[in-house]
């Protein structure tokens, strides 16, 4: 295997997301552990999501993600209805199973991450999507920014079902 400084680097970056210190605030895992009751269901507002839809959407993208590492190409496009669950499913599975499939898709990301040294990165895989090939680089770094984008719309979320 080669040299893994930016692999190693980005699976420090994504835990730190997720349960580490963050320069900006709050991980995932603070985030997370104020939420009770019927909080990770509750939309705060029209055209808003529930904390449980967030991160179903994530973990959703982190399988496709999963899949183009493994096979060069996903599956999921923006319109399926896996990408954006219905609240009533997610109900159903219930909180402590979408907090689990969460943390589960990271860990699985992570560890095929761990297989693979920074020549990786710039390999090429289908983006479904955008309908072209593209360096596992832009795979990765979207998923982090991705993670980040969504932390911050969970702190935005969780302040306004608070405060309803």
């Amino acid at each position: 295997m080669g040299v893994k400084t930016l692999i190693d680097n980005l699976i420090g970056q994504f835990r730190d997301i997720r349960s580490g210190p963050l320069w900006m605030g709050e991980n995932y895992e603070t985030k997370l552990s104020g939420i009770r009751d019927d909080m990770p269901f509750t939309r705060p507002g029209p055209g808003m999501h529930c904390p449980a839809e967030v991160l179903a959407h994530l973990t959703a993208w982190r399988r496709d993600a999963l899949l183009k590492i493994e096979n060069g190409k996903g599956r999921l496009r923006d319109h399926d209805t896996e990408n954006w669950p219905a609240v009533a499913e997610l109900r159903e599975k219930g909180w402590a199973q979408i907090l689990r499939e969460f943390d589960e898709s990271l860990e699985a990301v992570l560890d095929l991450l761990q297989q693979r040294d920074d020549a990786f990165l710039q390999e090429s895989y289908f983006d479904q999507d955008y309908g072209g090939e593209y360096p596992y680089a832009y795979l990765v770094y979207g998923l982090l920014h991705h993670d980040l984008y969504h932390l911050g719309q969970l702190g935005i979320i969780l302040k306004k079902v608070e405060g309803s």
